[in-house]
């Protein structure tokens, strides 16, 4: 007699994203915007450790390392709730979630780890849904978290709903830098539609020299509608944009909603020296510049990280 092994424990790295390309094409009659982008995960991630108990005890979430909800407003709470309606099963376990993406950042840590909750439930409950089935769930908890589910670069259209995978085997690296400001997605979208206008950008300049592995041309091409009118209310953006094309960089583009910028280099040592340089830089003249708090020390004020691509959306491990 074979005895199958019950899973009480699913460890689910998930990774951030950044937008290489975002044009808003405008907003639909059901509220959502209708968006065209160009997504790829990359390596700086959170992790998600989901263990079972009893449906007596109901679920739990713990976060740590970021002052966000731990309740039902918490888009791992929102994916559990989702999942266990789908399915039609006690919505039950504890998930204890430890944040390394920022919040509110542009970096899809709440929809990565929505994704990642989706992941290892599945796992911990014994459901067996494919990747179809978790990203048809996916859709009604957050425009990004199908992206996760689907892994890897993609071409995002409708209101993020529509994924269309990419074959680009590019190796890029990625300067991030986040001023110390917070911009809710809501929040942007709201600034869009009393500021933005629709251009009709086009993402496949950006998509062929992505997949020739031409690099220098990719960096022409980068494209952020959100960029101009989330900088007019935050400045900071702006101001670490120029700082940023000093580095001398393929290119610079804001990451979602924002405010995190990100610069591309196709080497890592490249994007170290650009971080050096640019930590030097910020040390010296952030003093009385009135964009960053006089009293707080700048390693404090301004989030600086290097990533690469990762072609692995989430890094599950089950015991």
């Amino acid at each position: 007699m074979v005895t199958v092994k019950r899973v009480v424990n699913v460890t689910v790295r998930c990774a951030a994203k950044v937008n290489l390309f975002l044009d808003i094409r405008g907003k639909r009659p059901d509220g959502y915007h209708e968006i065209v982008s160009v997504m790829c995960p990359i390596d700086l991630r959170d992790t998600l450790v989901a263990t079972l108990l009893p449906p007596k005890e109901g679920f739990k979430l713990v976060v740590s390392n970021a002052n966000i909800p731990n309740g039902n407003e918490n888009t791992v709470w929102k994916a559990a709730e989702a999942l266990a309606r789908a399915a039609n099963v006690p919505m039950c376990g504890l998930i204890r979630l430890y944040k390394q993406i920022p919040v509110a950042a542009g970096l899809g840590g709440g929809s990565s780890n929505a994704a990642a909750a989706l992941v290892a439930l599945n796992k911990l409950w014994n459901l067996g849904l494919k990747q179809p089935d978790l990203m048809e769930i996916a859709k009604s908890i957050g425009a990004d978290v199908p992206f996760f589910i689907h892994g890897g670069w993609a071409l995002v259209e409708g209101f993020g709903d529509v994924i269309v995978p990419l074959n680009i085997k590019a190796q890029l690296w990625m300067l991030l830098v986040k001023p110390p400001v917070e911009v809710p997605t809501a929040w942007a979208y709201k600034v869009w539609d009393l500021k933005g206008k629709p251009e009709g950008r086009d993402p496949a300049p950006l998509i062929e020299a992505l997949q020739c592995g031409d690099l220098s041309a990719a960096g022409k091409h980068l494209y952020n509608a959100f960029e101009a009118v989330v900088s007019e209310t935050h400045t900071e953006i702006s101001y670490l944009k120029k700082l940023l094309l000093r580095t001398e960089p393929l290119g610079v583009v804001m990451s979602g909603s924002g405010p995190t910028i990100v610069g591309l280099f196709a080497t890592r040592k490249e994007a170290e020296a650009a971080k050096q340089w640019l930590s030097e830089e910020l040390r010296r003249c952030y003093e009385g510049s009135g964009l960053f708090p006089s009293s707080a020390e700048v390693s404090n004020s301004v989030w600086i990280a290097i990533a690469s691509v990762t072609q692995r959306s989430m890094i599950t491990r089950i015991t």
